[in-house]
């Protein structure tokens, strides 16, 4: 996986580099992003993190917004804090 994500390598260059067929390649490959969609709907790590994207992303807007916090805005922001601090 590390060939044909990281490394960009097609099919064939990933083969020719550890000796194996292109299928073979193709079949791993095919095996580790099933093992990984596995692994992810088990532990939900993706969406954790884009939850935390989003949390993070309602507290810079809210940060950066010119006018003043009123005690309402204070609390959501401190909600979306909690909500992260809870995912870590």
């Amino acid at each position: 996986m590390k060939y044909y994500f990281y490394h960009d390598l097609s099919l064939s260059e990933i083969a020719d580099n550890l000796d194996i067929s292109r299928q073979g390649v193709h079949d791993h490959l095919q095996r580790a992003e099933k093992q990984l969609q596995q692994y992810e709907d088990k532990l939900g790590i993706m969406a954790s993190y884009r939850g935390l994207q989003e949390q993070a992303d309602i507290l810079r807007s809210r940060l950066q917004d010119d006018r003043t916090l009123t005690e309402a805005d204070r609390q959501e922001l401190l909600q979306a804090v909690e909500k992260i601090s809870a995912c870590l």
